[in-house]
């Protein structure tokens, strides 16, 4: 009976919004409360972000009341969705926003004094501009925003609420996944003005994420500085030409294919991240370090160094009864030593500089 009272002479199809050029009526507001988030998946190639996005609708119809002692006192009663007219809200710059449950299983909450709950469960996947240049130790904001594109902010108006209860139900640390943790949860609002004088609101939670770089420490850096260590160590001191050569070719196929799981994992912009940097400097190094093993033999050194060598080769003639042979002798070059250590520092260099 409450039902039928309520919706006899009532329209779902038109908006609870009055609108009169010469009175200053006060807009609808409509409070967007976060209900829960949680982060499912950052696609950085195609720079989107997937959220699970909860949010409940409050708003106002004075055309749904009634007086609960006309009614053997109920003050509360519960509505399906295609019954009422539910606020227009739509999440913007966003791929898709699917709510999954089935249509008879929306209702909306109703109280006597004509204010409605609706509940919003969706799946929501919005652009976000990923910045790759400190990249694994990067952090991103993204944000999902939502605005109204049917009516004027003079008569229409969204809220953004971040209740105190979502920090004790779904705390900061349980809002990232394996690989992201949310760091900061904020709500906005953004208005913008056009030529004609119209206004549009948008508002916004953003979140600010910063990633967990350890899987790419354990699985890219760490091994390619070691690789990198023991390939430089194994240039020097290898005697066979074909043996340094073969290294190196192989140390190089292994950063060729670093880099191309990094093109695979990361968006095509204009910037370089930085453990691409990182992998490309430690594929300089190697290269350089073959071409100057190659081609010092052939470098005539400075009296000091040729010095050196002699003395070093003469003695150890005198104490292995001249069994050594050049290339022996060439690894206790200290010119090679120098080249070596200096390389080495490189290395260790680059290592540093991207991980702290």
């Amino acid at each position: 009976l409450l039902k039928k009272k309520l919706l006899e002479n009532y329209d779902p199809k038109l908006p609870n919004i009055v609108i009169k050029s010469d009175v200053d009526i006060p807009r609808l507001e409509v409070d967007l409360s976060l209900g829960f988030l949680k982060l499912k998946r950052m696609a950085e190639p195609e720079q989107k972000t997937d959220f699970i996005f909860e949010y409940q609708l409050d708003w106002d119809d004075e055309r749904l009341t009634w007086d609960p002692m006309e009614h053997c006192g109920i003050d509360r009663t519960y509505l399906s969705r295609e019954d009422v007219w539910i606020p227009d809200v739509t999440v913007t710059q966003a791929e898709s926003s699917l709510d999954f449950r089935e249509e008879y299983k929306k209702f909306v909450s109703l109280n006597s004094t004509g204010h409605l709950i609706f509940f919003v469960p969706t799946v929501t996947s919005v652009l976000c501009s990923i910045k790759v240049r400190d990249f694994p130790f990067d952090s991103q904001t993204c944000s999902i925003k939502v605005m109204t594109h049917s009516f004027r902010s003079t008569a229409y108006g969204i809220n953004m609420v971040i209740p105190p209860a979502i920090e004790i139900a779904s705390p900061l640390k349980d809002m990232g996944n394996g690989e992201w943790q949310v760091i900061s949860l904020s709500a906005g609002l953004e208005r913008i003005e056009f030529q004609d004088g119209s206004i549009v609101e948008i508002g916004s939670f953003d979140l600010f994420m910063k990633r967990n770089p350890a899987f790419y420490i354990a699985i890219v850096i760490t091994p390619s500085f070691i690789i990198n260590v023991l390939c430089i160590l194994g240039l020097f001191l290898s005697g066979s030409k074909m043996s340094q050569l073969g290294m190196t070719l192989t140390n190089i196929m292994s950063l060729t294919f670093i880099l191309g799981i990094l093109a695979d994992v990361l968006p095509k912009v204009d910037e370089l991240p930085a453990i691409g940097v990182y992998v490309m400097v430690n594929l300089a190094l190697i290269t350089a370090s073959l071409v100057i093993v190659l081609l010092l033999p052939y470098i005539p050194l400075p009296s000091y160094f040729r010095s050196r060598v002699e003395k070093d080769k003469t003695r150890t003639e005198k104490d292995k009864g001249g069994e050594d042979d050049e290339e022996k002798t060439a690894r206790l070059k200290p010119v090679n030593m120098a080249l070596l250590i200096l390389l080495e520092l490189a290395n260790l260099v680059n290592f540093l500089v991207l991980v702290l």
